[in-house]
């Protein structure tokens, strides 16, 4: 209904689908257009009433630091369409003054029409909202009103009027930006309470806005966050809000607010130039963080800024507000069009009343709008908005808090003090952060007080001597029998001349007697150091010379001993063993948590793989800490898949044993055939598993085809990182209650496991980073370059704690001090990983990749630059540089190691990957080299590996004349004709190259190409799926060409 009679031409009654404020649709029972004219139809101004009704958001207040609390809200869902329509207005809310009632309205509105018969204005809305204007509901209602855009039917203004049950009422009015400026809609409110006629048009803007003008900032542009702002995709046009107050500060608006953006920007996001916009609505101009009169002609309202914490505190504010392109660290944005700016920062900086009830967007221009005007009590106040799909309610507080806190912090800063000084979490902050990451989640150790591996293992047999403990392809022992054997090999130990301290190197096959081996070691109060069967000579000498090995245990006739050096002995087990026989007495060395258990290697940069010492106590707060989490039983069947050399092994091994389980030794070419593994897996009744994803992705695929009843109901992935929706096939047929998936973060230096994530089909379809919360006793904590604590969700580097850290590394004192460290925050020793990450609001944790050249593939943890100084250490190479490729999401077996050489005149790239087969471990050698004429570099400096993918051809790749496990050539004798002239032929030939690669060549061998064991593993899978005869893995490695592999096939089928 019609709430007076409209004065002068009648209202035209004309419905155009629009939105009353209430959200109902309008009828032309109002005879009036909704909100305003239709375009190209003026009409008179009349009043609507549309009754009342509740509704709008909530809002909470959240305590803030010194200097006031942050206030908070979030609002209902918006359509995508809503929100587009929301960038593009702005709104402005006022109290009528006494005398002033919707006629008044009314009437201003009609000289307005009057004034400017083209504005596009004519019905003011009226609505009754039952409550008292101080009422929350009343205040809700004030809120949705203005923040709901006009729609474009309706034209660029709507005018509504609430009128309270207490006789209050409140002018709400909502304009396009591009139709009606800032200034102009204070000017229009001005007059519809009956102030006099401006001389210019309220509705024309009188400057660019940042809707009309910029690129950047266009109303349709797709939304994107930075990764810190840790938004919820489901959440996405939910409209929250967060606010603070400001200081009221001289040189706030024009230096200390935008300088604190800057510095705040660019601590979240870990780089120092930061592109943000700023825009001052109350002068409508941009603010005067630049000199514009100069620089006008590059973007006005864009600001490419480089925060140096080196400079200081006095030269960066003063560069802030005075300097254009090349002054220093404030640069203007080039005319070509970059990327969007995540951040706006809106500034009303005349102090001018009217500013706090002005919004200058209904929906966030940027993932984080930032406007900072004066409210009504004239207290500067700072109000992010944002949309809770991008960013997080948390982090939008955050924002707040610490752009306040660096405004005090520069202001009372001494001109001279460092830019770095400058803190923007204070000490509750930080210390809230700590907690976070689990500084102070503490340990339950275990009852038996056990405090070596092998006195709980002796706890253990004690308890269960006739259970079955380990187990290979050759027989079992009881717990009895392997405490028995173990201690006989120890006693052996010690009439060999072993001391309690001493480090024996283990140098056996993967079967039982590894397992007695390295339990006896640490019965005689020795330190095993693991040594890969398969590892080339000449690492193995290195590791020996390094650890300062005086004892292997090995076959002497297979371990590279140097002639030239005696001090090193080498004995068979069974050599061990006759010697304990005849050593009548033993005495069990007394040795401590402290004591270290094992040495395991890890790539070194320097071009030698470094020592990792773990002590005992470190292992058995391992298994203290996953006790309740994994559950591990006396039922349990676990395996030992992997190498002793690899720190997986530990948890394999010990996680098993000492929880009075059954530990099936897996052989080396069981664990290459994923067939053979799958049925070791059904035939033993395995149930707990331990892999890596690259590993598991194999295993999935089989038991897609095979769906045979496996008795597992936990596996653990490690290693390297996890895609998870490679795990979205296992659990479309295998319940995740039965059969537990768990994903764990480790590091060697910090005793294989850090956090757990447990997956579920939901986490499977997202959460590609989440390595979920530290265990019980270990604790993470995320820091900038410089050992500052950073918040939840900004990147930056993994500080791990608590009882996993390890020892050191052996003998290297100088990189023990470098990443063993004690944080001075928490004055505990910590290990930098070198890994970067973030913590979570929950106290998960994002695992994001590498701060340096090192890399995982199949689960080894390889150092780049060790790769590449083998290579620089023949004659032939001037430059080198490895890089990591053909690695896709969830499948490690397509990941290989490309080396690009810069070589002589007359160099040859075979030559040169074969002599660092003679030092590299096979996993690490790479699987081509190609020439290049030099290294691109980037405009940092650094190599561009981009660039050096472009530069590779077939004709400069080269591979070593053998890299393949065991004895294999390749045979020339057959091209890609000979091959096609059977249909076997031709189908080995098509896989061939699909799991190669399309410029493979059929008389190359298998691994000189980049194949690895994994991708062999795929390949006898896509034979078998083709109806080939099956092939074992061994046999393949024999046959590894096209030309042979076909001749094997033809004679397994006759």
């Amino acid at each position: 209904m019609v709430a007076g009679a409209v004065s002068g031409a009648g209202a035209v009654g004309v419905a155009f689908g629009s939105m009353a404020p209430d959200g109902a649709a309008v009828s032309a029972d109002f005879g009036a257009v909704v909100g305003s004219t239709a375009v190209g139809v003026t009409t008179a101004p009349a009043v609507v009433d549309v009754g009342s009704g509740p509704g709008g958001i909530g809002a909470s207040d959240v305590a803030g630091e010194a200097g006031g609390s942050v206030s908070a809200g979030c609002g209902r869902g918006r359509s995508v369409r809503e929100l587009q329509l929301g960038r593009g207005c702005h709104s402005l809310v006022r109290r009528l003054p006494v005398g002033v009632d919707d006629e008044t309205v009314r009437l201003g509105l009609w000289r307005v029409a009057e004034a400017w018969p083209g504005a596009g204005v004519g019905v003011v809305w009226r609505q009754v909202v039952a409550v008292d204007s101080d009422h929350p509901v009343a205040r809700r209602r004030r809120e949705r009103e203005a923040e709901r855009p006009v729609h474009p039917a309706a034209g660029p203004l709507r005018v509504l009027v609430l009128v309270y049950a207490d006789g209050v009422a409140d002018l709400v009015l909502v304009a396009e930006r591009a139709a009606v400026s800032p200034l102009g809609l204070h000017r229009l409110a001005d007059v519809l309470f009956g102030g006099p006629i401006p001389a210019d048009p309220v509705t024309a803007p009188s400057v660019p806005t940042l809707v009309a003008e910029l690129p950047e900032f266009r109303a349709n542009r797709p939304e994107a966050a930075p990764d810190w702002a840790l938004g919820e995709p489901g959440e996405v046009g939910r409209i929250g809000w967060a606010s603070v107050p400001l200081p009221a500060l001289p040189g706030l608006y024009e230096r200390l607010l935008p300088a604190a953006v800057a510095l705040v920007s660019a601590r979240h996001a870990g780089e120092p130039w930061q592109r943000f916009a700023v825009l001052d609505v109350a002068a409508e101009t941009v603010a005067a963080a630049t000199p514009y009169g100069r620089c006008r002609r590059l973007g006005p309202h864009v600001h490419d800024v480089r925060v140096d914490e080196d400079d200081t505190v006095g030269r960066y504010l003063h560069l802030i507000a005075a300097s254009c392109p090349g002054a220093g660290p404030i640069a203007v944005a080039p005319t070509e069009p970059g990327p969007v700016p995540r951040t706006v920062l809106i500034t009303a900086a005349d102090g001018a009343d009217g500013w706090a009830d002005y919004r200058p967007s209904l929906a966030p221009i940027a993932p984080l709008t930032l406007y900072a005007a004066e409210d009504p009590a004239g207290t500067p106040t700072l109000t992010c908005r944002h949309d809770a799909g991008l960013v997080d309610a948390s982090v939008a507080e955050r924002i707040c808090r610490h752009v306040a806190r660096v405004v005090r912090e520069l202001h009372a800063a001494a001109d001279t003090a460092p830019l770095a000084t400058i803190t923007w979490l204070s000490t509750a902050e930080a210390r809230d952060t700590l907690r976070l990451g689990g500084v102070e989640r503490r340990l339950d150790p275990a009852s038996d007080r056990a405090n070596t591996i092998h006195a709980r293992f002796a706890a253990t047999a004690a308890a269960r001597p006739d259970a079955i403990a380990l187990s290979d392809d050759d027989g079992t022992y009881t717990y009895r029998e392997l405490a028995a054997r173990a201690d006989l090999t120890a006693r052996g130990l010690q009439a060999a001349g072993a001391e309690p301290g001493d480090r024996i190197g283990v140098f056996l096959e993967p079967d039982a007697e590894i397992v007695v081996v390295l339990l006896a070691v640490l019965i005689a109060g020795c330190t095993y150091v693991p040594l890969d069967v398969r590892h080339p000579h000449a690492r193995l000498r290195h590791t020996a010379t390094d650890a300062g090995l005086r004892l292997v245990i090995g076959d002497p006739k297979n371990f590279p001993t140097d002639p030239t050096d005696p001090t090193v002995t080498v004995l068979d087990p069974a050599t061990i063993r006759q010697r304990g026989t005849d050593q009548p007495e033993f005495t069990a060395p007394a040795v401590g948590e402290e004591h270290p258990a094992y040495v395991i290697y890890t790539s070194g940069s320097t071009g030698r793989p470094k020592g990792v010492e773990v002590p005992h106590g470190n292992v058995l707060a391992l298994l203290d800490a996953t006790r309740d989490l994994l559950a591990p039983g006396v039922d349990d069947v676990w395996t030992l898949f992997h190498s002793t050399a690899f720190d997986f092994s530990v948890w394999e091994i010990w996680g098993c044993l000492l929880g009075g389980g059954h530990l099936v030794v897996v052989s080396y070419w069981t664990a290459r055939s994923v067939e053979d593994f799958y049925d070791l897996l059904v035939e033993r009744r395995v149930t707990v598993l331990n892999q890596t994803p690259s590993a598991f992705a194999q295993l999935v695929e089989v038991d897609r085809r095979r769906a045979e009843d496996l008795a597992l109901r936990l596996v653990v992935f490690g290693g390297e990182p996890l895609h998870p929706p490679m795990v979205r096939p296992w659990f479309e047929r295998h319940s995740y209650s039965e059969c537990r998936l768990v994903n764990m973060y480790g590091i060697t230096e910090t005793t294989v496991h850090v956090t757990a994530q447990p997956l579920t089909p939901t986490r499977a379809a997202g959460e590609a980073r989440s390595v979920g919360a530290p265990l019980p006793g270990w604790w993470v904590s995320v820091r900038d370059p410089r050992g500052r604590v950073l918040p939840p969700g900004v990147a930056g580097e993994l500080w791990v704690g608590g009882a996993g850290v390890a020892i050191g590394y052996l003998d290297r004192p100088e990189q023990t001090a470098e990443r063993f460290v004690v944080d001075p925050l928490t004055g505990q020793r910590v290990y930098r990983s070198g890994d970067r990450g973030r913590l979570r609001a929950d106290g998960r944790i994002d695992h994001l990749g590498r701060l340096d050249s090192q890399v995982k593939v199949r689960g080894y943890r390889i150092e780049l630059g060790e790769i590449e100084a083998v290579l620089l250490e023949h004659t032939s190479v001037i430059e080198a540089a490895a890089v990591v490729r053909g690695a896709s999401a969830g499948d490690g077996a397509e990941a290989r190691i490309d080396a690009y050489l810069v070589l002589v005149d007359g160099g040859d790239p075979a030559q040169v990957l074969r002599a660092a087969r003679a030092v590299l471990p096979e996993y690490m050698v790479p699987g081509r080299a190609v020439v290049v004429p030099a290294l691109p570099l980037t405009v940092n400096g650094k190599v561009d590996t981009d660039r050096l993918a472009a530069l590779s051809a077939p004709d400069d790749v080269a591979g070593p004349a053998s890299t393949g496990p065991g004895p294999m050539a390749a045979d020339t004798a057959a091209g890609p004709g000979t091959a096609a002239e059977s249909a076997t032929a031709a189908t080995v030939w098509e896989i061939w190259r699909r799991v190669l690669g399309a410029d493979a060549r059929p008389d190359e061998g298998f691994f000189e190409v980049g194949g690895n064991s994994l991708s062999a593993t795929r390949l006898l899978a896509e034979l078998r799926a083709a109806g080939l005869p099956r092939i074992t893995v061994r046999q393949f490695y024999r046959h590894a060409t096209v030309p042979r592999l076909v001749a094997l096939l033809t004679e397994g089928a006759g």
